[in-house]
């Protein structure tokens, strides 16, 4: 039998966070040479200064090397940011976030100096899976 727990995304959070599973392995999502890939979520960045002008100079390359890394299967997903229309995140699959910055370092807007990115690593969320085991007695003490 399993228990079942009222609770909310916060308290799943901390529960992933406190699991002390290793989080190290971030997927399981393989190329078809059999590499490890890890899905990074890359939020580009203005650089202070830089004005809309300049980057809409180079805005057709930039949309061109973003569709070939599309083609290439690095850049899986990309989307406008719903808070901030003109801003796009994308998900990129890649082997490392050392990896996944250098393909970034080759598009025309990180060459010229334009833009710069934050790079998150994501890992499976293991939380859920929790819900569904039997407790053991010492889970059973601390709920009390």
């Amino acid at each position: 039998m399993y228990l079942c727990h009222k609770i909310n995304l916060s308290t799943l959070l901390l529960c992933d966070d406190l699991s002390g599973e290793d989080h190290d392995n971030v997927s399981t999502i393989k190329d078809f040479g059999g590499h490890i890939l890890m899905k990074i979520l890359v939020m580009p960045k203005p650089i202070e200064g830089v004005s809309r002008e300049e980057l809409l100079q180079h805005a057709p390359e930039e949309v061109r090397a973003v569709w070939d890394l599309y083609e290439q299967g690095i850049c899986r997903e990309f989307y406008t940011r719903a808070n901030e229309p003109g801003r796009i995140v994308m998900m990129f699959e890649s082997e490392s976030v050392e990896a996944a910055n250098e393909v970034l370092a080759t598009l025309p807007f990180a060459r010229l100096h334009l833009i710069d990115f934050d790079l998150i690593a994501l890992a499976p969320f293991s939380g859920l899976a929790r819900l569904f085991r039997a407790p053991t007695e010492e889970s059973i003490g601390k709920a009390q």
